[in-house]
């Protein structure tokens, strides 16, 4: 499933941490978990010693600190830590929270051949002004011609039933970025340069079923693909305009983000926010896999028989 990267990197960033030390002249890859606005000291052996792989996790709370931004040395240094690693092929920014232009920096300071990113967002439903924290403007020069995998997403919080007080482990299910202008460019950009995409995850912006098409046109070559979608009417209406038209795609997640109509509908029971079998089976034979669910809440998924 289009979750499965999360997997993946979740099983890379335990590997990391669970790896015995190596000198830096003979790391490949590294993760970083940045407690402050400042990098860390790399030695220069780490610079040329072919790093493929760089995690960037954050634990920096939101707070006046960020807000109040960083020193323009410290976002030199890190602009100019990503701009000498020639040898990446994948970049992970994980929760990391910058003043503005800073992460659009950082898309002009990686290298051309780096042909992963990933910038993801935890909701948090303990703070009311979350999404206009995140750089939605700045997230277009991520995507260049000839990468494979791209993952713009937003993940709902794990769920803690230890702490009912603490908001973040047990409100479920995200909000998304809400189809404007910095979504139509970032689009527009995709169906531009996306056409060698295997794996693509949009489920940070909600945009229309008319934006998945023109991205299914333009990105021939997905195989796995995650978007948070517009949904007025239902899944069945959503299928209906799919059918025939996702190529190549194997695995899909869709996050519905309900309109006023399927509230309602779903307020009432007169709304399914699942898919059954039978619709899933009409996207396409080539669909091995389907995940759906309404902002990451309530959903299911459906896999074809070998």
């Amino acid at each position: 499933m289009a979750t499965s990267t999360s997997s993946c990197l979740a099983e890379k960033t335990s590997t990391l941490e669970n790896h015995p030390p190596v000198p830096p002249s003979q790391a490949t890859a590294a993760q970083v978990p940045l407690k402050d606005f400042n990098l860390p000291t790399f030695p220069p052996e780490a610079f040329s010693a072919g790093l493929t792989s760089l995690i960037l996790t954050s634990d920096i709370k939101m707070d006046d600190q960020l807000f109040g931004g960083t020193t323009p040395e410290s976002r030199q240094d890190a602009t100019t830590f990503l701009d000498n690693l020639k040898g990446l092929k994948e970049v992970h920014f994980l929760d990391v929270f910058t003043p503005q232009t800073v992460m659009q920096g950082f898309a002009q300071a990686i290298s051309e051949d780096v042909g992963f990113v990933e910038v993801s967002y935890t909701y948090r439903h303990s703070d009311p002004e979350f999404l206009k924290t995140l750089p939605k403007c700045e997230l277009g020069g991520f995507v260049r011609e000839g990468m494979k995998a791209l993952r713009l997403a937003m993940q709902s919080p794990d769920v803690s039933e230890r702490d009912e007080e603490d908001r973040e482990g047990t409100e479920e299910g995200i909000l998304t970025l809400p189809r404007g202008g910095d979504t139509g460019r970032l689009l527009e950009r995709v169906r531009e340069a996306g056409a060698a995409l295997v794996l693509l995850d949009l489920t940070l912006f909600e945009i229309q079923v008319d934006d998945l098409l023109a991205i299914l046109d333009s990105c021939r070559e997905l195989k796995v693909l995650a978007v948070s979608i517009s949904l007025d009417e239902g899944w069945d209406k959503l299928v209906e305009q799919l059918q025939g038209k996702l190529g190549g795609v194997e695995s899909l997640e869709m996050v519905g983000v309900p309109g006023a109509k399927m509230v309602d509908g779903l307020k009432e029971g007169k709304a399914d926010g699942c898919l059954n079998e039978k619709l899933c089976g009409l996207l396409g034979e080539g669909v091995r896999g389907v995940s759906v669910s309404i902002l990451r809440t309530q959903g299911g998924s459906w896999g074809r028989g070998e």
